[in-house]
Order: C-alpha cells, then structure tokens, then sequence
C-alpha cells in the first residue's frame, strides 16, 4: 500500500512531490506502488541495511528513500533480492529509529502484479478495444409521427434501437405547424422515462391570417422501456412533424 507522507518538511516541495507521485499511482493502491516507512535499525560500521518487501511481482523496480523529518532524498544502495523483495543500504551516523525513513518503490516493468488493483468496468470497450460507450451516432432517420395533432401520445422506438440493456442518447428532429387563428400556437416537448421533465424541440405562433412553421432538433436520453412521450398541453393547436434522426449508446440502465 502506498500511503502519504504526513510530516512537514524543513526542505520545501519535497515531500509533496513524493505525495503528487502517489497520487498520480491511484493513491493507496497497490500493484503499481509500494511504499513504508523504516523500522529501528542497528548500524554496523555506519551503515544501515534495510530488506524491504515490497510484493509487486517484478524486478524491474525504482526505489528511493526519503528523511521523513526533513524530506530529503537519501542516497542508498539498493539490491533486487527477488520479484518482491530489495535491500537497501545506506550511510547513517547512528542506530536508526522506527519512522526515520521513507522508501518508496515504484513498479516499472510489464510484470508488475496487477491483480490487488482496483476493479475497473470495461464494458464500454468492444473486443476490439474500440470505446463504445458514448460512440458514434447510428443514423435511422424513421419519420414517426406525420401531421399528428394528438399530445400526450407515446411513441415506441424498439423497431429502431437495439434490444439491449442499455439506455441511449437519441437525435430527434421535429417540425410544428400553425394555421387556426392570430394567435395560435403550437409547442412540440418530448420526455422519457430518464428525462421526465418535458424538453421543447421547437415552437411556433401564429401571428397573421399566415400559417406559421418552426423547426427544432433536441438529444434526450431514452431508457430501456425505448417510449418517448409528446407532452400534452390544451391549449396546442395546429400539427407537428417528428423524425428520429440517430442514436448512440450511453450506457446501462443501472
């Protein structure tokens, strides 16, 4: 496990390096990064020797040793014992006390042991490693409702979108048209069981004995169930146009 250094340096910067290196590893995760700090060691001749076990399951490894009081880079001697293990030695003027030291050692080759990281979802990528979550939009264009007056209708697009678990982001392109009365005024909004506020794609009013027309695109999430719905208001006059235009994948229904 891989945990910061807490104590304030006298040297600035430095330790707070070493913290953004963690950091950058995914913090306490282990596989990738090792670090501890020293137990009590007996010098001999003026030289501390330190077997650190370190357990990330390769040799190709970079260590370096820190003073914990001060943050200074010590320098050492390291030996590669096994995939695990190293000993370190370095030059101490007396007997070391727990908590002197820092080491860290960082995993730099290919072999390092994965396997205690932490669980990733890779759903969004294909065999292939191609992303498809949030992918390409997939062309339809399905005219799905023409010159339709009624509001408060469902609109089924299972016949257009895969029959997975999956939700989507659809593309819908919609026209409105006014010809009643100075005045009149039609709204065409949208909602799915995700968005269930309702969302305008366009509007128009009718301002003249001349017709109005207006035009509008709008992206909404659609759920599994794969209905969106045109929002019913009373006081709509007039008809509406509605294309599905594309979809891409965005995702499960978790």
């Amino acid at each position: 496990m891989v945990d910061k250094i807490t104590t304030t340096p006298t040297t600035g910067g430095v330790i707070s390096k070493i913290n953004e290196i963690i950091d950058n590893l995914g913090g306490g995760s282990s596989g990738l990064a090792y670090s501890a700090e020293c137990p009590a060691i007996t010098i001999a001749s003026g030289v501390a020797t330190w077997a650190v076990t370190h357990n990330l399951g390769t040799t190709n490894v970079i260590a370096n040793l820190y003073n914990v009081s001060t943050g200074a880079e010590i320098e050492k001697n390291i030996v590669v014992n096994s995939a695990n293990a190293i000993t370190v030695t370095f030059v101490a003027s007396s007997n070391v006390s727990a908590g002197d030291y820092k080491i860290v050692v960082l995993a730099s080759g290919a072999n390092a042991n994965t396997s205690n990281l932490a669980d990733i979802n890779l759903s969004n990528l294909s065999s292939t490693g191609t992303k498809v979550l949030d992918g390409q939009w997939v062309a339809v264009n399905e005219w799905i409702a023409n010159t339709a007056t009624t509001t408060g209708v469902d609109y089924d697009l299972s016949d257009y979108l895969p029959n997975d678990n999956y939700n989507y982001e659809i593309l819908l392109y919609g026209q409105v048209n006014v010809n009643v009365s100075n005045g009149s005024y039609r709204n065409l909004c949208v909602s799915s069981s995700i968005i269930t506020s309702e969302c305008s794609i366009c509007a128009a009013r009718q301002a003249s004995s001349t017709s109005a027309t207006s035009t509008g695109t709008l992206i909404i999430a659609i759920g599994t169930n794969r209905k969106i719905t045109v929002t019913e208001r009373t006081s709509d006059k007039g008809n509406y146009n509605l294309w599905f235009k594309a979809y891409r994948r965005i995702g499960t229904n978790a």
